[in-house]
């Protein structure tokens, strides 16, 4: 019995999913368009992470220290890919930027309209 359950848990440690990282914030924040953005990504589990984007639109830079940033042209929503890597490990996480209207482009537009 014993023997058996010995076995059963050195199976389950060697077959144990990866260990999963949390990169924060998971959700970034909205962009607007015309001002500037600015995020610091952060990973739990990992220290001193190096991370790389991809997919970027134009108007965004990521920094090897996890910082993305720029001043947004266009409205939409825009799948990147963040990668993070520290100590033989590398992971991707695919996000999503959401760049909206600005305020002030809609204050602009609603006075315009003559509503105050």
């Amino acid at each position: 019995m014993f023997r058996n359950l010995l076995l059963a848990l050195l199976l389950a440690l060697v077959f144990a999913s990866p260990e999963e990282y949390f990169i924060s914030p998971p959700i970034p924040p909205t962009a607007f368009v015309g001002e500037f953005y600015t995020v610091q990504f952060r990973v739990l589990g990992l220290d001193n992470p190096v991370f790389k984007f991809e997919d970027l639109p134009l108007f965004f830079k990521g920094y090897s220290d996890g910082t993305l940033e720029g001043i947004p042209a266009t409205i939409g929503s825009y799948s990147i890919k963040v990668w993070f890597a520290s100590k033989g490990v590398q992971v991707c996480k695919v996000l999503t930027i959401r760049v909206s209207a600005s305020v002030s482009s809609i204050n602009k537009v609603a006075t315009e309209a003559g509503v105050t």
